[in-house]
């Protein structure tokens, strides 16, 4: 169920912490597509003169995905002035007879609330618990939501649904960031283990090769590793 100033009163483009969102999921989908594309890329000598663990943390250094985080406690609300706010459909309302049906258009005032933080589009992802999240508008470095209030509602509403977005904002970033660091970990295994598929195959096809009786040399390879290309979110 969408939240009552969601519904009415916010002007917003995005949604964050939403049950329909996998801002994570794909971004670890597309770190592991690229973790994949770099190990076929070595060659077979590189792959064999591998110092695992020194790699897997060169590698983990581009790869890895930075924990979203946000500053609630430097949150704060900007005054953009008086605006007219049309309030047709809205619950607690009063109209009259000529405006049913119609516009029902009531003094306010906007307010946008900006709450800085960082690696913020991650939070588009949905929680354990699900729901249906808050309507923002997401930017790098901060997270801004417009609320276009009619004054028939009462100031203590709003304060109260500030208050309970930030409470949210802020138990719901804690909570991706943890999914953020698991997912890292699981990925800086998926590094080993599939530089160890790959050494596994090339031992196997040089001892079939060498089964041979047909001299048999190597082809000729570019010496030193590829640098890694991350083609994440940018």
């Amino acid at each position: 169920m969408q939240h009552f100033a969601d519904e009415y009163f916010v002007c917003a483009q995005d949604h964050v912490l939403h049950h329909r969102q996998n801002a994570v999921g794909k971004r670890f989908a597309q770190a592991e597509a690229d973790l994949e594309r770099h190990v076929a890329s070595l060659a077979d000598d590189q792959v064999l003169g591998l110092d695992d663990p020194a790699w897997a943390q060169q590698v983990m250094a581009e790869i890895e995905v930075p924990p979203p985080a946000l500053d609630v406690g430097a949150a704060e609300g900007i005054c953009e002035g008086a605006i007219t706010v049309d309030c047709a459909g809205a619950p607690g309302i009063s109209y009259s007879t000529t405006e049913r049906g119609g516009s029902v258009l009531r003094d306010g005032n906007r307010l946008r609330l900006v709450v800085p933080g960082v690696n913020i589009a991650l939070l588009a992802s949905s929680l354990p618990s699900g729901g249906t999240g808050r309507r923002v508008d997401i930017h790098d470095d901060r997270l801004e939501r417009t609320y276009e209030w009619p004054q028939v509602r009462s100031a203590e509403e709003l304060e109260a649904d500030i208050e309970a977005v930030l409470r949210e904002l802020e138990h719901g970033c804690e909570q991706i960031a943890t999914q953020v660091r698991e997912r890292n970990e699981k990925l800086a295994s998926r590094v080993l283990t599939l530089v160890e598929e790959r050494r596994q195959k090339i031992l196997a096809a040089q001892s079939f090769v060498g089964g041979l009786r047909l001299p048999i040399r190597p082809r000729t390879e570019a010496s030193g590793l590829p640098p890694f290309r991350w083609t994440g979110f940018g």
